[in-house]
């Protein structure tokens, strides 16, 4: 699975979904994009997950895809799982 980390979220996160091709904003060239224009540019990259801790996120795009709502899911299961994990954001 394609995984992009946003710019909020720590890079070492990466170790922890190493079985997943993942990428940082800043590595992917997304660095200070904001929230719908990252979700866009991730979309058009082909990532499947973009991974924020930004609260309320979903509600600052429009819904404009299924492919947008499939990755805010996508990402939240992801977050839970890393936390489960014993990862957590400092």
């Amino acid at each position: 699975m394609r995984v992009l980390l946003d710019e909020c979220v720590s890079e070492g996160l990466r170790n922890y979904l190493a079985e997943h091709e993942c990428q940082t904003a800043r590595y992917a060239g997304f660095a200070g994009l904001e929230n719908g224009q990252l979700l866009t540019a991730a979309e058009a990259a082909k990532f499947e997950v973009l991974l924020t801790v930004d609260r309320g996120f979903e509600y600052q795009q429009p819904r404009t895809s299924s492919r947008a709502r499939s990755s805010e899911s996508k990402a939240a299961e992801v977050k839970r799982e890393a936390n489960f994990g014993g990862w957590h954001h400092t």
